[in-house]
């Protein structure tokens, strides 16, 4: 969908009306704003020029680069705005829960480890000063610094009792999260009862590094990486280590989830022998243990969109996302295909996320909620 489609989206009907949405990023107007909230030591690493995100080399053959132009504020990048986001998301289409993603992964950097950790902490607490204070609407996501697995359990467990943050969020490893180097982040998401998030960044490359063109990496970079890390953290026995642990994949993709589940199963048949800790097929553990958002989504038709959930074997894996503010942001009026059943839409849209996350929601009617985020 391109961003003249999105600002013209009309808005959805009642029988459609409220939706949770798992993936809306919030963004520091600046790197200046965690400076409240990092050590002295830090502060001349901000002064001398460091920002984020970490670099991509690749260019956004759009007018606002990565983002809707529509999104971006006067001052700061689009998703820093917390205005244009109530009025072009949360209140345009009763979004009654808004999961926030950012896009701030200090392990990217792969060096700098106490920094990687300072800016963990900062970015966390800014978080609840700021945006999660804002709307009783957000939840957040804990951010962590994958380089040091040890010190990003220490932080979900100094942040995993506020009751705003409901996962713990990872971006791109070159390592599989099965590894058991990334044991204490797990272990400390299930002690503090949170979810855990996978989504990708400029970190995610391809099977081949990272190919000429952006377009190739949209092709394979972030579906290649949440097949091998989903293949990893099944293989690698983290839902056996942590039968109650609900993982979540982000902005990857959903439908190449057929073919990798007939992948693992006929391949653990083969060579169980290999992996003896797994005590049930691969599929029931993605089945029971894990999610995965709706955006981006190929454009099928509703037959073909059922087809393949037929082939999963449920329409209770997929969360609908929306990627506010980026370019190809989906529209809940129109992120899934005319045609499909009420049930299914509802099911996507609301339920599948308020039952993955528990959440409260179905009570709150709108005006409750926007008296509250007007507080």
């Amino acid at each position: 969908m391109d961003v003249s489609e999105a600002g013209v989206a009309s808005p959805v009907t009642e029988a459609e009306s409220g939706v949770v949405d798992t993936d809306v990023h919030e963004m520091l107007g600046s790197a200046s704003e965690l400076k409240p909230y990092l050590g002295e030591q830090w502060h001349s690493y901000i002064d001398s020029g460091w920002s984020y995100p970490f670099f991509f080399s690749y260019g956004y053959p759009t007018t606002a680069g990565f983002a809707r132009a529509d999104a971006i504020p006067e001052t700061g990048p689009a998703g820093s705005s917390y205005d244009l986001m109530r009025s072009q998301l949360l209140d345009r289409f009763d979004v009654r829960v808004a999961i926030l993603t950012s896009l701030f992964f200090p392990g990217d950097m792969q060096v700098q480890t106490a920094f990687g950790n300072a800016l963990a902490t900062a970015y966390n607490d800014w978080m609840s000063a700021t945006w999660l204070k804002r709307d009783t609407r957000f939840r957040g996501s804990i951010c962590v610094n994958t380089s040091d697995p040890l010190a990003a359990a220490e932080e979900i467990d100094r942040v995993g009792g506020r009751d705003s943050y409901v996962q713990v969020i990872l971006g791109p490893s070159d390592v599989g999260y099965g590894d058991r180097r990334f044991r204490p982040i797990f272990d400390a998401a299930q002690r503090n009862q949170l979810h855990v998030a996978l989504h990708p960044s400029a970190r995610a490359r391809t099977a081949i590094g990272y190919p000429e063109h952006l377009a190739e990496w949209r092709v394979c970079g972030p579906v290649q990486h949440h097949q091998a890390q989903l293949v990893s953290l099944v293989f690698g026995g983290v839902f056996e280590r942590h039968p109650d642990l609900r993982v979540v994949l982000i902005e990857g993709g959903w439908t190449w989830l057929p073919h990798t589940l007939w992948r693992m199963d006929e391949n653990f048949r083969a060579l169980r022998v290999e992996v003896p800790w797994l005590q049930r097929q691969p599929r029931e553990y993605v089945l029971e243990n894990v999610r995965f958002t709706t955006q981006p989504t190929e454009s099928l038709t509703a037959r073909r969109y059922m087809e393949v959930l037929d082939e999963i074997g449920t329409d209770e894996m997929l969360l609908f996302s929306s990627d506010y503010p980026h370019f190809d942001f989906d529209s809940p009026a129109r992120s899934l295909p005319s045609g499909l059943p009420v049930e299914t839409r509802r099911r996507i849209m609301f339920e599948n996320a308020a039952s993955w996350y528990q959440f409260p929601v179905e009570s709150l009617s709108s005006k409750e909620r926007r008296r509250a985020s007007d507080a």
